[in-house]
């Protein structure tokens, strides 16, 4: 049975400062699926500062502390703003390195990449399990 369509629903809160994936070509659901991943939606990550992965991974997207600066508070638009730009970030990456394949590969490349770097990717596929659990989340 359908029950209807959730990206048909009207937002009447929404607005561009609470559209943080629109605004860098993602859809929420995908950046929803990111930190449903990599924290739990915060769940895992409650009563450390933010801090994952012993310490590497920082906020809601678990931000690698050894790349990257991180950004606001862990639970922060801020830090989405900063995870999601990471990640859209990996997208030109893979396009240069794999031109061939489709936007869709593409993305599922980066979301393999933004996990565990440039490295992970390979044309044989896109990167271990981790992509995979996002796109099913």
């Amino acid at each position: 049975m359908e029950y209807g369509n959730i990206m048909n629903v009207e937002t009447s809160g929404a607005s561009s400062k609470t559209a943080i994936a629109y605004g860098n070509g993602l859809t929420g659901a995908l950046i929803a699926a990111v930190a449903s991943r990599e924290s739990r939606g915060g769940a895992a990550i409650s009563g450390t500062k933010g801090l994952g992965d012993n310490g590497n991974g920082y906020g809601l997207m678990q931000v690698d502390k050894r790349w990257h600066q991180p950004g606001g508070a862990w639970d922060s638009e801020a830090h989405v703003d900063q995870a999601t730009k990471i990640l859209v970030d990996f997208v030109p990456v893979v396009q240069k390195k794999f031109p061939s394949w489709s936007r869709e590969k593409q993305l599922k490349g980066a979301l393999a990449a933004y996990n565990m770097g440039e490295g992970v990717l390979d044309n044989a596929d896109v990167g271990p399990y981790y992509h995979r659990q996002r796109l099913l989340r």
